[in-house]
């Protein structure tokens, strides 16, 4: 397990929280797109399948593990894109600073909000059993 005391940004990466793209959903309404990136894929109509996004998914997860990355994977929520994991934690020193969800997204925000809250609770309960 990992002690953390992160002092700078580019230092080896010890443990990741990957997305993933299970029951990722059909492809979004244009409207419901919140991302400019998908709403150009959307319109044109190249936006990535299901197969495909999990291809890639466990294409990066096993670069990762190659480097003895500890990748955390989110709970699956069916139908719900979870791909862009990232980024709801972030390390400074010894601390795991946590965010606070007001507005994710209108729709299924409760549901998303709960599942990132326990990503984050599955990390946060390592980095404390090995600061002890």
């Amino acid at each position: 397990m990992l002690k953390i005391n992160i002092q700078d940004e580019v230092s080896r990466l010890r443990a990741v929280l990957l997305g993933t793209a299970k029951s990722n959903g059909p492809t979004p309404k244009v409207a419901d797109c919140y991302d400019p990136k998908s709403k150009f894929h959307v319109l044109a109509g190249t936006y990535p399948n299901e197969a495909d996004m999990l291809f890639e998914m466990e294409a990066v997860a096993a670069v990762f593990k190659k480097y003895d990355v500890t990748v955390y994977r989110p709970d699956v929520l069916e139908n719900y894109n979870q791909i862009f994991s990232r980024d709801i934690a972030f390390c400074i020193e010894d601390k795991l600073l946590k965010p606070i969800f007001y507005q994710i997204e209108k729709k299924n925000s409760k549901r998303l909000s709960m599942c990132l809250h326990k990503s984050i609770q599955k990390i946060s309960s390592n980095f404390q059993k090995n600061a002890m």
